[in-house]
């Protein structure tokens, strides 16, 4: 009987070390999350490699219009949301998907010789792909499919404005880097030019824009 007591006796003060070595790692991590992870870097999946983020998009022009000849003005601003996954410490990639608006000084003119402007609304589906060069400085490259909608404005013989809404279509190749400054360990801001390469296709949806675009925003993941 004294034995059964002792053997319960040991269990009993012995189960509480047994649990925190089951619950918890020597790192402070719980043994279920740690296995996880483990499982998933076995499958070749690991979700700590996952990036997310996004920004504000932010694109300035001016100039000669190539199609009128009239003097105008462009400004662009839009949201770029991505995913995507670091395939080594240096290199990730993923997909986008952003919207932009845009407007353009003096692109109509009425028989009267009244000028209007266009404005213009596009939705940028895109692969990405990113390369750390140094712990602040990356390169980045961008292939989009841009989808156009805007106003395509006519006139009637009065000079009445008539307003013809039209879509168009093309790719954006953009290449480019940018500046990285942490806030966290997971967390970092990310300032970025692009220049779009793809200047002789048939739709070039940032030739108002001298084909530069700026973001800035955060990433998290890296």
């Amino acid at each position: 009987m004294q034995t059964r007591a002792f053997f319960l006796l040991l269990s009993l003060l012995l189960s509480p070390r047994l649990f925190a070595q089951d619950v918890y790692t020597s790192s402070g991590k719980p043994v279920h999350r740690a296995r996880q992870s483990q499982a998933n870097k076995a499958s070749g999946f690991d979700p700590d490699k996952m990036i997310y983020g996004g920004g504000v998009t932010l694109g300035f022009g001016g100039g000669t219009d190539p199609w009128s000849g009239r003097t105008y003005n462009s400004f662009t601003i839009g949201a770029s949301p991505i995913a995507g996954y670091r395939l080594t410490d240096d290199f990730m990639a993923g997909v986008g998907l952003g919207y932009l608006y845009q407007n353009v000084t003096n692109v109509f003119q009425s028989p009267a010789g009244q000028l209007y402007p266009s404005r213009r609304h596009f939705v940028t589906p895109s692969a990405w792909a990113r390369y750390g060069l140094f712990e602040s400085v990356f390169l980045q490259g961008e292939f989009e499919y841009n989808f156009l909608n805007y106003n395509d404005l006519g006139f009637d013989a009065s000079g009445n404005v008539i307003n013809r809404r039209t879509t168009l279509s093309g790719p954006a190749l953009l290449l480019g880097g940018g500046l990285r400054q942490r806030i966290s360990d997971r967390a970092s801001i990310l300032v970025t030019v692009l220049y779009n390469v793809l200047q002789s296709s048939s739709f070039n949806p940032y030739i108002y824009d001298r084909n530069l675009i700026f973001r800035t925003g955060i990433s998290i993941g890296y």
